[in-house]
């Protein structure tokens, strides 16, 4: 029996012989035996710095192609499982929505945010929002109700200057750390100011605890801390490329403090968390994962609940993250299939409630409150 191609060769078919590929051993002989297929311009000869344990190695999962695929295949996973809807069992009935209010739209009117870059709550459940690029601040009730608005731009006492952190003290106090200023200010929930001092460096996001003391993270990545009328107790770096913030305008980090006489610092430009002693000594640090291993983690917004675990926003993919104190994650709380948008920062209210701002350069600028545990406003029939 004659083949096909042998037949085509004897009756002078312009057929040209097959080529006999001898066996490929590894993905790098395929890529080898096709490239001059599929480039047909001679490749130019080039040198290859690379050490010469790389250039001899024969372990595909070394080479710069399957790392390619793989990191793409692993990051489109990541992004299916954060999209991924959670479905009730059978004779369970539908989850009820994460999300409680969202308020404000982007806009300079009463009820508009401009770039809201930082968020608190005090005791009573009262919620103050940075309404940054506004120069002002606003006070919202638990349910989002607006109380007090206060602040234009300016330099004067009762002025703002690109306000972008905002902190209650034990009194319930607003703190505004006053980037533009370069100062802090006490104010009364009403507006009215009780104390004003500079700081050091520029704030970029400020602190307060049970002592009244005021801890300040700076544009130049140093800590500041004060008592609560001005006099510096502290100040060191938190990294040793203090330069790196210098002027930005951006968010360069967001700061908390535990009951234990701790400050926990969110290095946003390095994706760290660090803890501190106030006299400067660093504790711990550990690095925020994304759960995936495909998905980077672009953390803007931290908080402590109330049994000392760490809570992260991640702005890049639109979740938001519990950690244990040593950054173990324990649960994605809120993801994009429950409207987290991107969240520029967040804050555990007494009442249960997960609250947090978000902006975008083209998108949406409110502030929204979310389930985070049991609360008494919102249990569902039937709990």
């Amino acid at each position: 029996m004659v083949d096909f191609h042998t037949r085509c060769l004897q009756r002078g078919c312009l057929c040209s012989p097959v080529k006999v590929r001898r066996p490929a051993a590894s993905f790098r002989d395929i890529y080898h035996q096709a490239a001059p297929e599929v480039f047909k311009t001679p490749r130019v000869q080039v040198h290859d710095c690379r050490a010469q344990l790389v250039q001899d190695t024969r372990d595909p999962h070394l080479w710069e192609t399957w790392l390619l695929a793989h990191g793409v295949r692993k990051t489109v996973e990541g992004v299916q499982d954060i999209y991924a809807r959670e479905k009730p069992k059978d004779g369970e009935r539908e989850p009820p929505s994460k999300l409680l209010y969202k308020i404000g739209k982007r806009g300079t009117g009463k009820d508009g945010f401009n770039f809201p870059r930082a968020v608190a709550v005090n005791t009573d459940g009262d919620i103050a929002v940075a309404d940054t690029s506004n120069n002002r601040v606003k006070v919202y009730t638990q349910a989002g109700l607006l109380r007090f608005v206060f602040g234009t731009k300016g330099s004067n006492t009762d002025q703002f200057d690109d306000p972008i952190g905002v902190a209650f003290n034990r009194n319930g106090d607003v703190l505004v750390a006053d980037r533009g200023n370069r100062r802090v200010s006490t104010c009364r929930r009403d507006g009215k100011v009780k104390f004003l001092f500079d700081t050091v460096d520029p704030p970029c996001a400020i602190a307060s605890d049970a002592t009244f003391m005021i801890v300040v993270l700076s544009v130049r990545r140093t800590i500041e801390i004060y008592r609560k009328r001005g006099k510096l107790l502290h100040r060191f770096s938190i990294a040793d490329d203090c330069d790196a913030c210098s002027g930005g305008r951006g968010p360069c980090g967001q700061i908390a403090v535990n009951d234990k006489d701790e400050v926990l610092v969110l290095d946003s430009p390095n994706r760290v968390i660090k803890y501190f002693t106030y006299e400067g000594t660093l504790l711990y640090q550990f690095r925020p994962t994304s759960g995936a291993e495909g998905l980077v983690l672009e953390p803007v917004g931290m908080c402590i609940d109330p049994f000392g675990r760490v809570i992260v926003s991640d702005r890049l993919n639109h979740i938001v993250n519990l950690y244990s104190e040593r950054g173990v994650l324990l649960q994605r709380l809120l993801g994009p299939v429950d409207k987290a948008g991107c969240m520029q920062a967040c804050v555990i209210s007494p009442q249960g409630h997960l609250v947090a701002t978000e902006a975008t350069l083209t998108g949406p600028h409110s502030l929204k409150i979310f389930r985070y545990g049991q609360c008494d406003c919102h249990r569902v029939k039937g709990d």
